[in-house]
């Protein structure tokens, strides 16, 4: 569904309390332009659900979502694991797999904001497919924010716009309120934690 998106269109979601539906519009400011309008059934699905302690990353960074995705569908084509390396000078993803190794470096110059704790090295191993999973989603905001720090999950995150409310759901979620009256109270958002791969060596 997301996929239909086009890039003047603006995205709605609409859920009523009971309904087995969830209703999302697709709708355009130019009166010439197609309007799309689905419903997707829900699903009840009983999963333990696993808390992540809100951390501020050593680490992070806004980026354009095209950029950050087509630099994860490259390193995709290499192997099913990548490195991400952040330090003063920008961020360093790396693979090394049976197709070749391959080092894309995205230098301070590519990326909308940036910081990095003082004296700091962020240094972490992720899946590729998970990551190009999240990619997805790409459709749904024009930037993409991570949060990033040594041993500990990255947080990517879609920023959507201005909302009064809203409900997070697992380590995927989609919400504006985390309780600690911070910018994301205001703010809709869809939210990935993705674990780092454990170094063998």
């Amino acid at each position: 569904i997301l996929h239909t998106k086009q890039e003047n269109q603006t995205l709605s979601m609409e859920y009523a309390e009971g309904d087995d539906r969830l209703k999302l519009s697709f709708i355009s400011e130019d009166i010439k332009d197609i309007n799309n309008f689905f419903e997707m059934p829900l699903v009840d699905i009983d999963v333990d659900n696993i808390q992540v302690p809100k951390k501020e990353g050593e680490a992070e960074f806004i980026i354009p979502t095209k950029k950050f995705c087509v630099v994860m569908e490259q390193l995709g084509i290499f192997d099913d694991v990548f490195r991400m390396i952040c330090t003063d000078e920008g961020v360093n993803c790396i693979v090394d797999g049976t197709e070749g190794k391959m080092d894309i470096a995205m230098s301070l110059d590519t990326m909308i904001e940036y910081s990095i704790d003082e004296d700091t090295t962020v240094e972490n191993n992720y899946s590729t497919k998970l990551i190009n999973k999240v990619c997805n989603f790409n459709k749904i905001s024009p930037n993409i924010n991570l949060s990033i720090s040594n041993n500990y999950p990255i947080e990517i995150k879609y920023c959507l716009g201005t909302s009064s409310s809203a409900a997070e759901t697992g380590s995927a979620d989609a919400g504006a309120a985390d309780g600690d009256g911070d910018e994301d109270d205001k703010t809709s958002y869809m939210r990935f934690l993705i674990a780092p791969q454990i170094d063998n060596d």
